[in-house]
């Protein structure tokens, strides 16, 4: 597993299997150490799958940063 997308997919299809936070982030940690999300990003993203997110990209983002 590699990149961001791959793993917020991925975290996608842990929800829809009921798989916790925990479990997840243990699995992305053992998959690729070096390259998982940030423990908090995971936790973000999952509570959003949660929530009823369907999508895994970035929402566009507007106006000036």
């Amino acid at each position: 597993m590699s990149g961001r997308k791959e793993q917020l997919l991925y975290s996608k299809f842990c929800v829809e299997i009921g798989k916790n936070f925990e479990k997840t982030f243990e699995m992305f940690k053992t998959a690729v150490d070096d390259e998982c999300l940030s423990r908090a990003l995971t936790f973000e993203w999952i509570q959003r799958f949660k929530e009823g997110r369907t999508s895994a990209y970035e929402d566009p983002q507007f106006g000036r940063p």
